[in-house]
């Protein structure tokens, strides 16, 4: 067990199967290091920090899982770019308008419920306005969900999905899970 978690941590691939038997392998993608993050990208509200996150991010275990694939931001009406790049989708899912920007190193941020007036294809720059809070919230709070994923990464059987990260972690405000020592200290 031992040496199969040390090439697990080695490879960066862990490999489970689902419930037809399709393995589904999850690669892990370069995830800026909390320390930096913070550098790289900023909150899409406006004064957000870690206390303002009014729901958390929970993963699924599986692609199709339940879970929580963003966090949700309390927020009074401006949302901005948390990082630069191109804007992938502006529409409504379900009953919600949505904007999805792709960032310059290929993750992909969706807001919502945002109204915009960007159009597909236009250029944003960090920090710039995207749009408006619009319509109904989901939250009890006038709020916005900010969920990020990773293009292609998960691959299950012979095909690819997104895989959906904690926001948090590029704003330094959480981090990779640490496995701590059963006996001892883990600050020797």
């Amino acid at each position: 067990m031992i040496a199969v978690t040390a090439l697990v941590l080695a490879c960066g691939t862990l490999i489970a199967f689902g419930a037809h038997g399709h393995a589904i392998t999850s690669v892990r993608h370069a995830v800026p290091a909390t320390s930096t993050a913070g550098a790289n990208w900023t909150p899409p509200v406006e004064g957000a920090n870690a206390s303002s996150v009014v729901r958390e991010f929970h993963g699924p275990s599986t692609p199709w899982g339940a879970g929580h694939r963003g966090i949700d931001l309390s927020a009074s009406s401006e949302v901005v770019a948390p990082d630069g790049g191109t804007v992938r989708f502006v529409g409504t899912v379900v009953d919600r308008p949505v904007l999805t920007i792709e960032h310059d190193n290929g993750m992909l941020s969706s807001f919502e419920p945002v109204a915009t007036e960007l159009s597909f294809g236009d250029v944003v720059r960090r920090g710039q306005v995207l749009g408006s809070l619009s319509g109904e919230q989901h939250c009890e709070m006038s709020c916005v969900h900010w969920g990020v994923r990773i293009p292609d990464g998960w691959t299950i059987g012979s095909t690819v999905r997104d895989r959906y990260i904690d926001p948090g972690l590029l704003l330094g405000w959480s981090g990779p899970s640490v496995l701590w020592p059963l006996q001892g200290s883990p600050f020797r």
